[in-house]
């Protein structure tokens, strides 16, 4: 694992990623064509063992290069941290898909406008590294899905 800690992801990678969730989010609605303002909340989902778990610096890297990313695009970025900490909320590793759409719920529920998302932005980190003999070598691969939340589906 000491491997992946010291992985230096390339920011190239992440944006692509960025880059196609965010052409995603542009069948929202019709004035999505930058972001707009579109409010939107990114959430890993690391509930599979043999995905990068949320305490793991390659997950911080990825999460804050795909959030950096949507508010370049205009898009509204809400802090699932940020709002953790006002509701006293402990975000914690290995959560399922299930508890970020409620995550997402209770944030619309709250009744605070700053935490209203239109669109939930889910993303999964796996790492491996295969030994070559004489080295080893890296390989991340980063899976993501968009939802509408007011429409309760995937886009």
């Amino acid at each position: 694992m000491e491997l992946f800690n010291k992985l230096n992801l390339r920011r190239s990678v992440i944006g692509l990623l960025a880059a196609g969730l965010m052409t995603a989010c542009g069948s929202v609605d019709s004035f999505a064509q930058s972001g707009e303002g579109i409010p939107i909340m990114v959430l890993g989902e690391d509930s599979d063992p043999k995905s990068v778990p949320r305490s793991s610096d390659i997950f911080r890297r990825v999460i804050i290069e795909l959030k950096r990313q949507m508010a370049r695009q205009n898009f509204y970025v809400i802090d699932e941290e940020m709002m953790a900490a006002e509701f006293g909320w402990k975000v914690r590793d290995r959560r399922p898909k299930t508890e970020l759409i409620q995550v997402v719920d209770l944030a619309t529920q709250s009744g605070n406008m700053s935490y209203q998302a239109r669109v939930m932005v889910t993303f999964k980190i796996r790492a491996l590294a295969k030994d070559l003999g004489f080295a080893k070598k890296a390989f991340v691969r980063i899976s993501g899905e968009i939802y509408d939340i007011q429409a309760r589906r995937m886009i």
